[in-house]
């Protein structure tokens, strides 16, 4: 069941628009959706809060625009693994069992937790 109702990929990452027309990098990335052959909805603002500084901006940014690919493949692979049968129920998940495991990242990415 599709429940979610975030804005549908592709996502991607991109430079603020202030630093391309200035030429400079802040660190700071925008992840957008990719509409309408190019148009782009504005989904996040990603910055460093720590030492990492953009490197660790950058693979935030790349996980934040993964999202919904992500969630698909995850989706994808419930109902094929629930077909194997899980003898936990979602009260009492086991983090060692991949059903659960899958069907737990689902629920918090469809923000049913």
């Amino acid at each position: 069941m599709n429940t979610a109702q975030h804005t549908p990929g592709p996502w991607n990452v991109t430079r603020i628009a202030y630093d391309i027309a200035r030429g400079i990098d802040s660190g700071v990335r925008e992840v957008k959706a990719v509409r309408n052959g190019g148009y782009k909805r504005y989904i996040a603002d990603v910055r460093s809060i720590d030492s990492q500084g953009i490197d660790n901006t950058e693979a935030n940014a790349a996980l934040i625009a993964a999202a919904p690919d992500m969630l698909e493949a995850l989706r994808a692979a419930s109902e094929w693994l629930n077909d194997m049968g899980c003898e936990h129920n979602e009260t009492e998940p086991d983090r060692r069992c991949t059903v659960c495991i899958v069907n737990q990242a689902i629920t918090k990415a469809e923000g049913r937790t």
